[in-house]
């Protein structure tokens, strides 16, 4: 958690060094490393083998990721302060991750001030685009996000949903979960995204996808995590949208396989 000018004192380095240092080998990772570690399943066998596992988990099949975003808690920009002060009421950017159950991300986003809602992210994320999905497949995310065929919600709970939504909803947050559990495990494992002193955004970036694909290695190669990071998630953030009627068909049919 130690800035530039703490670790220049503590060990007789300029703080330019620590920088220099620290844009050389997040771009290393991210250019070199990242595309090899964080890879969307193009192949039914990695398909299947991600559904399977979420099977373990719970009892909806083809998931093929739990989505969610987190904030990245930073001091107040010079430009446009307003843009990064969240809903939480502290100033962060934004980052979105897929994850497998294994808490492996396939997909990463991040760049987007913290005032942004998770659906507008997602809204203009690559997933988005034609053929990342094959037939069948979907994603899981919670009621943040607009239901469609490709992304899977849960029924909004006003207090009288019925006995059949309410077990759909326990099943999908139950694989949900895993999404939150990988946030938790990347600021356990990287103290650092817990609270960044920002001066340069780019770098920012840059080191957080840097930490997610550390983070993918470290789940491959089985490395113990000391202490998970468990963040106060607070209330909810809910927008208002109209529900695709395709993605109601497929979270009805997903309803009664249940039954």
């Amino acid at each position: 958690m130690e800035s530039f000018r703490a670790m220049s004192d503590r060990f007789g380095a300029s703080q330019s060094t620590y920088h220099t240092v620290c844009r050389r080998i997040a771009g290393a990772i991210t250019t070199d490393v990242t595309p090899r570690v964080i890879t969307w399943p193009n192949s039914d066998a990695k398909r299947q083998s991600i559904a399977e596992g979420f099977r373990r988990i719970g009892r909806l099949p083809n998931t093929l990721g739990a989505v969610d975003g987190t904030h990245i808690r930073i001091t107040a920009t010079r430009e446009h302060p307003q843009s990064y002060f969240n809903q939480k009421h502290y100033n962060s950017m934004q980052l979105q991750g897929v994850c497998t159950s294994r808490l492996l991300f396939t997909h990463i986003l991040t760049g987007w001030p913290g005032s942004v809602h998770d659906a507008r992210v997602f809204r203009n994320c690559s997933l988005m685009e034609d053929g990342k999905f094959a037939p069948g497949y979907y994603l899981i995310g919670d009621s943040a996000y607009p239901l469609s065929q490709f992304l899977l919600t849960p029924f909004r709970d006003n207090g009288n949903i019925g006995f059949h939504q309410r077990r759909f909803n326990q099943e999908l947050s139950r694989q949900r979960n895993v999404i939150e559990r990988a946030f938790g495990h990347l600021k356990g494992r990287f103290l650092r995204l817990q609270f960044f002193r920002v001066e340069d955004m780019k770098l920012l970036c840059k080191v957080i996808l840097a930490a997610c694909t550390l983070h993918n290695i470290c789940i491959q190669n089985n490395d113990e995590l000391m202490e998970e990071f468990h963040e106060d998630q607070g209330r909810e953030d809910v927008f208002p949208y109209n529900e695709d009627v395709t993605g109601q068909e497929r979270r009805n049919e997903l309803m009664a396989l249940l039954n």
